[in-house]
């Protein structure tokens, strides 16, 4: 292919890559010329030069390994397993894990297998199975489901659940960090963190700090990643996350509607906290704004006018403040409102002469104008 290969940083997709596959991409220097030997260069931080250097020589860096030997992801697989039927007890668990890779590695290398016991208690704390010792079966719990529905670890899941209830117990469901703190300090957050991802989300971790939630090591990433995805703004420092957390959260999102849904004994209707996350995401508003942007025709610059220039967060409060409004407010605002109040359909606005017959109107849609008394 070249004579010269050039590998830049050792991570795909916020993922590190394994040497072997360093390898592989080295190993089209030189390939087109058939040369016995060509260039290859890895760049990389200076800190991590040497453990890379010693992967890279290793003899097993070509080693294929299960990933079942990895917690998260031996609990993702099981709990979908639970979740279908196809595991219920020992015998079953035996003929689901005996056809698995990590089974059949472990057992060559005479290494300890994971026993249907360990496996099962571990899916049983998580809250999304039940576990019962006498019997020794094992069956999903709503929890599960949710695990399975949406492709979330159960150490996820749990971890979701534990949050929200903090969150409920403490009334902090309506504030705007705590909720990207719930939704971003989860099992599979721990990543690498750079200092200036550590400064950058310190602010955010402390406000949650002083309401008495604790911050899990190794979350600053995600959490700053959340926050960012959440509120449409700019990162000041390099977050290679961000891209992969925000076309993750609208599952994210789903999946913890879905837990509200299963807790709904507990903490009653949760459908308004799922439907603020969801319109926070999508106009990357804070919550003040919630019930303001899903009003039909008040987009996010109308709500930020309509809450910081006329203090109003809510229908009733719009309503209440429609002279006020037509006196003082800009004329996109004002057409936003009209837009609402008159349901926007099939309905001609006249916003001066320039546009005046810019669209037909029918028999059945009056034609409206803005300035007009019977409007704004």
């Amino acid at each position: 292919m070249a004579d010269t290969v050039v590998v830049v940083g050792v991570t795909r997709a916020n993922e590190e890559l394994r040497p072997r596959d360093i390898k592989q991409m080295f190993g089209r220097a030189g390939r087109q010329h058939g040369k016995p030997e060509a260039d290859a260069y890895l760049v990389l931080p200076e800190n991590a030069r040497v453990p890379w250097s010693n992967a890279l020589t290793s003899a097993s860096s070509f080693e294929v390994r299960s990933r079942l030997g990895d917690e998260i992801s031996f609990m993702f697989h099981f709990v979908s397993q639970v979740v279908s039927g196809a595991v219920t007890d020992q015998t079953s668990f035996d003929a689901w894990y005996g056809r698995t890779l990590d089974f059949c590695q472990r057992k060559t290398r005479n290494e300890k297998l994971t026993t249907y016991e360990e496996a099962a208690i571990s899916l049983h704390q998580t809250s999304c199975a039940d576990y019962n010792q006498q019997t020794k079966k094992i069956k999903p719990k709503p929890l599960g489901r949710v695990c399975a529905r949406y492709y979330f670890s159960p150490l996820d899941v749990r971890d979701w659940f534990v949050n929200l209830s903090r969150l409920h117990n403490k009334s902090l469901l309506k504030n705007d960090t705590c909720q990207e703190w719930m939704i971003a300090t989860i099992t599979s957050a721990v990543n690498w963190e750079s200092e200036d991802i550590k400064r950058c989300a310190s602010p955010y971790q402390e406000t949650v700090s002083d309401a008495g939630l604790y911050c899990r090591a190794g979350t600053s990433t995600r959490f700053l990643s959340v926050h960012h995805a959440m509120t449409g703004t700019r990162p000041n420092c390099e977050l290679p996350e961000l891209g992969a957390v925000r076309a993750d959260l609208p599952r994210s999102l789903s999946a913890i509607g879905a837990i509200c849904r299963c807790a709904r004994n507990m903490w009653g209707d949760m459908t308004w906290l799922t439907e603020a996350l969801e319109l926070r995401f999508k106009y990357n508003v804070n919550m003040c704004l919630t019930n303001l942007v899903k009003m039909k025709g008040i987009g996010k610059s109308a709500a930020r006018e309509l809450y910081d220039k006329f203090e109003i967060e809510n229908e009733v409060g719009l309503r209440n403040k429609l002279d006020d409004i037509k006196k003082r407010a800009s004329p996109s605002t004002k057409r936003g409102v009209t837009r609402f109040l008159n349901g926007e359909e099939d309905i001609m606005i006249i916003l001066d002469e320039k546009t005046a017959g810019t669209r037909p109107a029918d028999e059945s849609s009056p034609v409206l104008n803005i300035f007009s008394p019977i409007n704004l």
